[in-house]
């Protein structure tokens, strides 16, 4: 148990730094990168989905959203302002890495969107509904996405940190 704990800890302690070194490499190719004018839409649209993720994350804390906000004398569109700088960089760091995609040519193949939807369904075999919202085009499309990019920043850590 000792040594099952202790390895636990470690793979923990490799996966956040795996994390970090991530972002800081993302970071640094969005502080190299010029940007025409950003639309507000996509920056509210990036706050907005930052905040249901902060109330999913308070939901599972245990806590309500609405009581959570009237503690700190706050509305949800108060939260959803100081969310705006960082959905700014979400948004610049999406952009950058969708181009590095279509330069590169990177997409997700028929194979892997095949086994990541097969991953996500056993996780929630028999819920029916949450297998038919898997299943859809729209969550195919989100999954798609999550593939491609997850092999742009496999490509740039083994470009950049050679």
């Amino acid at each position: 148990l000792k040594s099952k704990i202790k390895k636990n800890l470690e793979d923990e302690k490799m996966f956040h730094e795996e994390q970090r070194l991530e972002l800081d490499l993302l970071d640094k190719i969005v502080a190299q990168t010029e940007f025409s004018e950003i639309p507000e839409l996509l920056i509210e649209s990036e706050a907005h989905r930052m905040v249901h993720e902060f109330e999913h994350s308070i939901s599972e804390q245990g806590l309500n959203f609405d009581d959570y906000l009237k503690s700190l004398k706050k509305e949800e569109k108060d939260i959803t302002e100081e969310f705006k700088p960082k959905a700014l960089e979400r948004v610049k760091t999406s952009l950058v890495i969708r181009e590095i995609a279509e330069l590169e040519k990177i997409e997700a193949e028929p194979d892997e969107l095949k086994q990541e939807t097969e991953k996500i369904l056993e996780q929630v075999r028999g819920n029916r509904e949450a297998e038919d919202n898997i299943k859809s085009e729209g969550y195919q499309h989100y999954l798609q996405t999550i593939i491609r990019n997850r092999k742009v920043v496999e490509m740039l850590k083994k470009e950049c940190l050679k």
